[in-house]
């Protein structure tokens, strides 16, 4: 395993993460007309296009740049620094790319891929859905999915919902469809993440083949359709426990970037109704800010940790065992909540001038705390999950 894991392609440039930390001013820049408009603005998606960002977790095979599980970590946080909702964005549509990658055959995932700058969004989980198999695929007669973020940015859609197979059993589905089959129903208005243009999207009477369609349940056990990326491990990460600790990445780089301007501003502002002229002089500030850092360096931690486990199960020999599925979900929803308490308390000890709209932090705070309102990271959730594994009794999940 070890051998496999030193194999693995990190084709991006060496200068990869360097170039996305010098579009921080930029994307920091265009923060107020990507909450405007409710999507990633054209030039930030030709930036990331420049960079590599939407290609870092496609396949060489597919013309993708297969960079490592840990560049990919560090190139999403940086984006984060500059800006939530740009982050949030690369890390679903990159992710969902890979999402196709491991879940169909060579010949579906070139289809979706191979185009330059290839664009894939995902839920995994409807709000309805009516659907039933037919000769030669399934037809969705109505369904409805909240929180595709990426929608109108992309140029295909990874949907899932549950649907019982022919044994009678439940079992998890995706499927794989032309963003135009998907009506978008613009109804992401938020105070956080406007952004990332994470609307509902509705599919009415379309007929899916069976070649775009994949079984997570399969998959979860660990049979892949794409039996070519066998010797690949990033190809074969435990599915669910990969996408939770994923989606902590923007926030992680939202944290680091609370913390940088908590701290600049500490040295120009004082604090009212006391004898300090500036805010850094203060013992209250010091503890404030080295209780920050010391949860952002926790979760970074646990991150970098969770990385290395998920690495260290994708050798296709056999699936992740459960105990070790539910840690990671365990440690998704601490790091959230650390990453999450210290972005908070940041922003409260800046002061009044957090208030005003146009504020940077108080806009890393709005977007760090819908963020943190995803389902796959809620502590307690994760916690229960955790806890019943380790009472020995089933975690009640159906993506475990």
């Amino acid at each position: 395993m070890q051998n496999l894991i030193q194999k693995m392609p990190d084709t991006a440039p060496q200068d990869t993460v360097a170039h996305l930390a010098a579009l921080l001013p930029t994307l920091r820049d265009r923060g107020e007309e990507t909450e405007r408009i409710g999507r990633l603005p054209a030039t930030t998606i030709a930036d990331f296009e420049d960079a590599g960002v939407f290609g870092s977790l496609v396949p060489q095979v597919n013309g993708g740049s297969e960079v490592s599980l840990q560049t990919y970590m560090d190139m999403i946080v940086e984006i984060g620094r500059g800006d939530g909702s740009a982050a949030w964005t690369a890390g679903i549509l990159s992710g969902a790319a890979w999402m196709v990658a491991m879940l169909f055959p060579r010949d579906v995932a070139q289809e979706v891929l191979a185009a330059p700058h290839s664009r894939v969004a995902t839920v995994l989980s409807p709000r309805s859905i009516e659907a039933h198999e037919v000769g030669g695929g399934i037809w969705i007669e109505h369904g409805v999915w909240n929180f595709n973020s990426g929608a109108h940015n992309a140029q295909w859609n990874l949907l899932g919902f549950p649907l019982k197979n022919h044994q009678g059993l439940p079992e998890i589905l995706t499927v794989l469809l032309p963003i135009h089959e998907c009506k978008l129903l613009n109804d992401w208005d938020t105070f956080g993440l406007r952004g990332s243009g994470s609307t509902s999207v509705e599919v009415e009477d379309v007929f899916v083949p069976r070649s775009h369609l994949a079984s997570l349940s399969a998959v979860m056990k660990g049979d892949f359709q794409s039996v070519h990326l066998d010797a690949v491990p990033l190809y074969r990460l435990p599915l669910v426990p990969f996408l939770a600790t994923k989606l902590l990445f923007p926030s992680l780089g939202m944290a680091k970037a609370a913390l940088e301007l908590a701290l600049a501003s500490a040295s120009r502002r004082g604090i009212p109704f006391t004898v300090y002229a500036k805010q850094d002089e203060a013992a209250v500030t010091h503890v404030q800010m080295a209780e920050s850092s010391a949860k952002i360096d926790a979760a970074e931690q646990i991150l970098r940790n969770s990385v290395k486990a998920l690495l260290s199960h994708a050798d296709g020999s056999s699936p992740m065992d459960i105990p070790t599925r539910t840690r990671l979900m365990r440690d998704a929803g601490y790091v959230n909540k650390l990453l999450w308490e210290s972005i908070d308390a940041l922003a409260t000890s800046s002061g009044s001038a957090f208030a005003k709209k146009d504020n940077l932090l108080g806009r890393l705070w709005r977007d760090a705390k819908v963020a943190s309102l995803h389902g796959a990271l809620t502590p307690t959730t994760n916690f229960e999950l955790a806890g019943r594994v380790q009472s020995h009794k089933d975690p009640q999940s159906w993506f475990l």
